[in-house]
């Protein structure tokens, strides 16, 4: 196991060489993602990625932006793609393998190419092996079931599942977790 000052080392040279604008203490431990930055990406403080297994990719197209809150955790074989926009909220954590993307890439026909913004709020928990389509807004507080393919809005405080993700439950806590202490999820009523 690495120090986790030549972790922070590493990573912040990594998000330095890459054009990436970032807050407090960022780590990425394990693997060093796959990172492209045509755009603006920026992220905020206490910045946490894992990569033990599977890499991470993010990117970021031309004059596209990527922008994440504070303590934003994303586990390992992510990826996310920015064509155009992806806000992530404050207290977001993504699960391993999850894809967010604002575009379908291409159609069947070359011509209708699909980019939509996404955003997600603050305190939103997506499960791993979900997949967040473009124009997809998540409210805060919100939870997102393992295996889920969001293609609709979620609104905030909602637990949601399925393919397609269909709401299941409203709830009223709010879920403060540091992505950090992954291990200690708190739940404030």
């Amino acid at each position: 196991m690495e120090s986790k000052i030549i972790n922070y080392i590493r990573t912040f040279f990594l998000l330095k060489r890459k054009g990436v604008k970032f807050g407090k203490i960022p780590f990425i431990f394990g693997q060093m993602p796959l990172l492209t930055n045509k755009g603006n990406i920026s992220v905020g403080d206490e910045f946490t990625m894992r990569n033990y297994q599977f890499k991470s990719e993010i990117t970021c197209a031309d004059n596209a932006e990527l922008i994440m809150g504070n303590e934003v955790g994303i586990n390992q074989g992510s990826n996310i793609y920015a064509a155009e926009s992806v806000h992530i909220g404050d207290n977001v954590l993504i699960g391993d393998c999850v894809k967010i993307y604002d575009t379908n890439f291409h159609s069947m026909d070359v011509d209708s190419t699909i980019i939509r913004p996404v955003k997600i709020g603050n305190n939103v928990w997506i499960g791993v092996h979900s997949i967040i389509l473009p124009g997809v807004t998540i409210g805060e507080n919100s939870v997102i079931g393992a295996g889920s393919v969001v293609t609709k809005s979620i609104p905030s405080n909602y637990f949601a599942a399925g393919s397609p993700a269909k709401l299941i439950k409203k709830h009223e806590s709010t879920i403060i977790r540091s992505p950090r202490k992954l291990d200690r999820p708190l739940i404030k009523k």
